[in-house]
């Protein structure tokens, strides 16, 4: 298998296709363009029959689905990680709040909590 590209690069590439069902369907109406396309991105084609070709596609199919599961795992981490923070942030105005003397109850109209 040749070496991950960088996060980027699997952005570009991933392009929001979503499941290896439309990454396939996409690829079936032309197989010729498909090594055509992974050739001009300087990945290794096979030239023989239908096998090696089925292969191949197969394993940039593994690829691709494994960089979205990476690329997802990500994004849900990020996502965490500012729950985390705008609980914190929260806490700080509530915190605020009572140190200044103004009671929680009035504000509450002003932002409902979830």
């Amino acid at each position: 298998m040749p070496a991950k590209p960088s996060s980027s690069a699997a952005r570009n590439k991933s392009g929001g296709a979503g499941s290896p069902t439309a990454a396939s369907a996409a690829s079936a109406p032309s197989a010729a363009a498909a090594p055509a396309a992974a050739a001009a991105a300087g990945n290794s084609v096979p030239q023989g029959g239908t096998q090696e070709v089925t292969i191949y596609v197969q394993q940039l199919l593994q690829q691709m689905q494994a960089r979205f599961e990476d690329l997802s795992k990500n994004i849900i981490t990020r996502i965490d990680e500012m729950n985390g923070r705008v609980d914190e942030l929260e806490q700080s105005i509530e915190g605020l709040m009572q140190q200044s003397g103004a009671e929680s109850g009035d504000t509450a109209g002003a932002r409902p909590k979830k």
